[in-house]
């Protein structure tokens, strides 16, 4: 039985000993051949070997290896373009005629590389307003640039440049890491020295970051350079070393009479050269999270009939990760490039990224290469406490850049009639004319027809959920929970054939019960929506001494609130109910308004609220079946110690799914999340088919698409 194909084995065979061969013998034949075939200097033995696949072939290769050289050619220069296949000597491995292979490799590049210009991105005068004097590098003199911090790297490779009047190519740069390997590094430096007699000389390269390397590779290094000065001809040539913590590194001790002590450009210089040189980048930042930057990110993409392709950078993140997940996004021609930046744990390494990505256009992590799109490229900045993420990349604040702050009239409201936005503000339209306990409000056939006016409901808007909140609540998010979680309620209340105006007028004397009903829904929708961030800062300012502490200190606690919790049952859909953990701090309308639903109605005095934590579990569960499930069968449900507590939880749990908020429970270890939460999932399950099902029989009340629940 055969397991490989022939063909498939010489090929892998080629390869191997391609590999071998560049491994063995780069201290004679490749070096020979570097110098003769100065293009074979910008390619890796990895490289050159995806050249070898493609010129060897003598018919057409995949698009993705095309696409490949055509990248890699874009490299050293954007204006040369991919030839034909073939033309080159082949491999024979009985003639072992590896230089043959790899002479007709460089001469195929200087064929391509020769009908093209060298490619110079020239810097417009008035850019740089005050340039650094010390950082300029002279032909035939070695230049060593010594910082104190690692995030001023970037500065110092634009000052190098600006003071040439051009902003560097991918190829002049090199930027180290912990992964660089010494092939790459005598790659670098033979370019730089090999220069001047392949009409490159006049341009400067640099090698930046070198006190990642370790030393066995800093002292080969510095051996390179030292045998290509011995030469004695002309080069530029410039390192960057970050000595940070006062650490000393064997190349800064070496070339100590070249270094020179500098912290690059300022940033109003920095701000300028991105400005011309990024014209289709753009930062989108704001003060707080909920602002609306994805929002704004897709709504400026549609003016330009394009589509955000979005690329998550979090917590973890490398450098060569970021440049494979750039490399698996594959842009077409009518998306744009959303770089979504919510958390950073080595904000070092994503600096350089962004900086190598929009300064020099390509990225490579030896397996995988990206370069720079021509289509818009945004790069969205999550909210933090003191912006310490937007303060942890410099590079970002030298783009450009649209700070978003909060602005009702920003605010998106559909015209939509059952849209929960339309569904809020029609109710919160006759609550404010003092029209609600005479009219019903009716979304189905022969009820509303028009929607309301975009500026009314912003109005609207305004008055309910704003007025007498703090700044911290200014977001469209706390906005969106606001109103998917009142519009849920509400729905439901048009439905409900007990608080019809005509039904309350017969049942009962008191005629503001849906006033009285709507007031409380507002009250315990705005107060689900703004109780995450009520901020306990004022009473914990003498104690908190650290920025962590400080932050902790905006999240309320469980005990701060009474949980007040107002909706429509499940098994009764006529009927509201309280949840609440104190019932002496519930407000005197709510009380009035569960009494008016008695049917055989004692006095309002000697009407009493429910203790929860009197109830026994088995009562308690009884609750929350009413409250989650509509049918009326018996469950058998896992044995689980109900407390009063927990119901609410469980509810709060509930309301959030109705209203497609998304359920995070967290807490200290053994506090009981998990079974908490299972045992909440068997009661709700039920509930999420039943809803289903309700929402199957009231499309002529409300479209399905706004309302149905996350299982």
């Amino acid at each position: 039985m055969r397991f490989h194909d022939s063909a498939l084995l010489k090929g892998l065979s080629i390869h191997i000993k391609l590999n071998y061969w560049f491994l063995a013998c780069r201290e004679d034949i490749v070096s020979e051949a570097q110098e003769d075939y100065y293009y074979l200097t910008f390619y890796t033995g990895r490289h050159i070997l995806a050249f070898y696949d493609y010129f060897s072939q003598d018919t057409a290769v995949d698009d993705d290896h095309r696409q490949l050289c055509q990248t890699l050619l874009n490299f050293v220069n954007p204006n040369a373009h991919l030839v034909s296949t073939g033309g080159i000597v082949k491999l024979d491995l009985e003639r072992e005629n590896y230089n043959e292979v790899l002479c007709s490799i460089g001469q195929r590049l200087s064929d391509i590389f020769s009908h093209v210009a060298v490619v110079i991105r020239g810097i417009p005068s008035g850019t740089i307003k005050e340039p650094v004097a010390s950082d300029i590098a002279r032909t035939g003199e070695l230049f060593v640039a010594a910082c104190n911090d690692k995030f001023r790297v970037p500065n110092i490779i634009m000052s190098l440049y600006a003071n040439r009047g051009l902003y560097p190519e991918s190829w002049q740069v090199f930027i180290c890491r912990t992964t660089t390997t010494a092939e790459e590094l005598t790659l670098f430096v033979k370019r730089c020295f090999f220069a001047p007699r392949n009409k490159y000389g006049e341009h400067l390269f640099c090698i930046a970051n070198l006190e990642f390397l370790e030393f066995e590779l800093q002292y080969n290094l510095v051996n390179d350079i030292r045998t290509l000065l011995n030469r004695g001809e002309p080069f530029n040539l410039a390192l960057i070393c970050c000595r940070e913590n006062g650490i000393h590194h064997h190349i800064l001790d070496q070339f100590s009479k070249h270094v020179v002590n500098t912290v690059g450009l300022e940033i109003s210089s920095m701000k300028n050269m991105y400005e011309e040189l990024c014209p289709n980048v753009k930062c989108v930042s704001s003060d707080l999270s909920g602002q609306g930057k994805t929002e704004y990110i897709k709504q400026t993409c549609m003016e330009t009939t394009s589509i955000p392709r979005s690329v998550l950078i979090s917590d973890g993140m490398r450098y060569d990760r970021l440049v494979s997940q750039l490399h698996e996004c594959k842009l077409k021609r009518m998306e744009s490039l959303h770089l979504n930046i919510v958390s950073v744990d080595n904000p070092a390494e994503v600096n350089t990224f962004i900086f190598e990505f929009l300064t020099l256009g390509i990225v490579s992590n030896k397996v995988n290469i990206s370069s720079l799109p021509r289509q818009s490229v945004f790069i969205e900045i999550a909210s933090t406490m003191e912006q310490y993420l937007l303060e942890s990349l410099p590079i970002i604040k030298c783009l450009p850049r649209k700070h978003l702050t909060w602005d009702i009239n920003r605010f998106i409201i559909s015209s939509e009639i059952y849209n929960p936005i339309q569904v809020v503000c029609r109710y919160l339209d006759a609550l404010m004319k003092g029209t609600v306990d005479d009219n019903d409000i009716s979304f189905g056939h022969g009820g509303i027809q028009e929607p309301l006016p975009v500026m009314r409901c912003r109005e609207l808007i305004q008055h309910y959920f704003f007025a007498n909140n703090p700044a911290t609540v200014a977001s469209y998010r706390f906005v969106e929970i606001f109103i998917n979680v009142l519009a849920d309620q509400l729905v439901r209340l048009s439905l409900s054939s007990f608080f019809r105006v005509e039904n309350l007028n017969l049942m009962s004397q008191n005629s503001k019960v849906r006033s009285t009903l709507l007031e409380t829904l507002i009250y315990v929708s705005k107060d689900f929506a703004t109780r995450s961030v009520a901020s306990k800062a004022a009473q914990l300012a003498s104690t908190a001494k650290d920025a962590d502490k400080a932050r902790l200190a905006t999240i309320a606690q469980w005990d701060d609130s009474n949980h007040l919790l107002v909706f429509f049952l499940s098994q009764t859909p006529d009927s509201i109910c309280a949840l609440y953990r104190d019932r002496k701090k519930v407000p005197e309308n709510v009380k009035r308004l569960l009494w008016s639903q008695k049917a055989q109605r004692e006095s309002l005095k000697s009407f009493t609220l429910e203790d929860y934590h009197k109830m026994l579990p088995r009562t308690l569960q009884e609750r929350l079946e009413c409250i989650a499930r509509t049918s009326m069968e018996s469950k058998k449900f896992g044995d689980y110690a109900l407390s009063a507590d927990n119901l609410i939880k469980m509810a709060l749990i509930l309301l959030r799914a109705r209203a497609n908020i998304p359920v995070v429970v967290c807490g200290e270890a053994g506090c009981g999340k998990v079974i908490l939460f299972c045992f909440a999932n068997s009661c709700l399950f039920e509930y999420c088919i039943d809803v289903f099902d309700l929402i199957d029989k009231s499309n002529s009340l409300f479209g399905k698409s706004h309302w149905c629940p996350i299982p």
